[in-house]
């Protein structure tokens, strides 16, 4: 079985970097970030998603690499 794609969040924690999060279903939005470079995806998706230019990295899973603002 292919080993599934880390959402942003997981990988923020994996690496001990501070992020906002309440939920990991996308509905909150408290992880809105800017998107500053690269492209993301979300499987399932987020009920409401981001405005242009911005992720929600409890739902996001990276398709390249990304640079996030804070």
């Amino acid at each position: 079985m292919a080993r599934r794609r880390k959402t942003l969040l997981e990988l923020a924690e994996a690496c001990a970097v501070p992020t906002r999060w309440a939920c990991r279903s996308g509905v909150c939005h408290t992880c809105d970030t800017p998107l500053l470079a690269g492209t993301t995806t979300y499987d399932p998706g987020p009920l409401e998603p981001p405005s242009a230019g911005r992720t929600l990295v409890c739902r996001a899973r990276p398709e390249t690499d990304v640079v996030l603002d804070q």
